[in-house]
């Protein structure tokens, strides 16, 4: 099952309303001119969005902006992902300048960002397909 439409005639409110209720599960493609944001549900609730490799730079970006690392530190984690001895995180957790927990945290309110961005979104594209999870989902 797919659903598709324009959050000018259908809000992603009323949209995640109605997988909630229906308690339905799969990936939800939210896209402006701009970007793509896709969300995972699970049985109507907004499990996760996706995270890949890709984004460190824009994870970096925002530890920096939430003073929880330094640009020194961050020159010390470099080496660390280019040698491929890791992920961003992975090697923030190597050096001892973040603990697991705080990662996370971090992580969720990065997350937890982009999402209030894409509501904010007007006339965007969704498409919702149920019961299909990107690869990054079962990581």
């Amino acid at each position: 099952m797919s659903l598709q439409g324009n959050t000018a005639s259908f809000s992603l409110a009323e949209l995640l309303q109605l997988l909630n209720i229906n308690q339905y599960s799969g990936t939800l493609r939210v896209s402006n001119q701009h970007n793509t944001h896709r969300l995972f549900v699970r049985r109507g609730e907004v499990n996760m969005l996706p995270w890949s490799r890709g984004r460190d730079q824009e994870f970096s970006e925002f530890l920096l902006k939430e003073e929880q690392i330094t640009r020194p530190q961050l020159e010390k984690v470099r080496p660390l992902i280019e040698e491929g001895q890791g992920t961003l995180r992975s090697a923030i957790l190597q050096l001892g300048f973040l603990n697991r927990e705080e990662i996370r945290g971090l992580m969720r309110k990065l997350l937890e960002e982009e999402l209030y961005e894409t509501f904010m979104w007007e006339g965007a594209f969704f498409d919702f397909q149920r019961n299909i999870y990107a690869p990054e989902y079962h990581q």
